[in-house]
């Protein structure tokens, strides 16, 4: 038995050689534009409006938890872990430790760790007795007091004309 080989043309296998370069090409071309959009989504900022929205949201959640560390005080019970760690999971989601927030043509980046402090703080404390619910109930109270402050603050920013933008000291301040 005898195998033969066939041979292919040079101009065959420079057309596949140049398919297969072609398909690498349009693979790390694509590639890259997936890192792109993924960075500037990254790295793109927070409107003003809906940063407050999301701290009014926040303030909404931590009202309901100092609710629920009342009733489990009043009642003598603890509640369901699953719930306070919810609502503490959701108002973490809402607002992370950093965030960069847009306004008036500026981006300034907006600190959070204050609120995952608070909100670990919270977590550590004993909980079960009446007295250690009605603990929790007040210090999570005040992190719920603090971010009506903050949403107040954000609403008479946001009711302010932004300060118009100076080009030539901008030019000045870079160079």
């Amino acid at each position: 038995m005898r195998v033969v080989l066939s041979k292919t043309s040079p101009s065959v296998r420079g057309a596949r050689a140049a398919r297969r370069a072609a398909s690498l090409l349009l693979l790390a071309a694509s590639v890259l534009l997936c890192a792109h959009l993924s960075a500037a989504r990254a790295s793109a900022a927070t409107p003003l409006a809906v940063y407050r929205d999301k701290v009014r949201q926040a303030a909404g959640l931590t009202d309901d938890l100092v609710t629920f560390c009342e009733v489990n005080a009043q009642s003598g019970l603890s509640g369901p872990a699953e719930e306070e760690s919810k609502y503490l999971a959701d108002v973490r989601a809402l607002l992370p430790p950093s965030e960069k927030v847009e306004w008036g043509g500026t981006t300034t980046v907006v600190n959070n760790a204050w609120l995952h402090a608070a909100l670990d703080e919270f977590e550590k404390m004993p909980a079960g007795a009446p007295s250690d619910n009605l603990k929790r109930a007040r210090r999570i109270e005040g992190v719920s007091d603090r971010l009506r402050a903050l949403e107040a603050r954000l609403a008479e920013t946001a009711a302010q004309p932004a300060a118009p933008r100076d080009k030539d000291a901008e030019k000045g301040r870079l160079a």
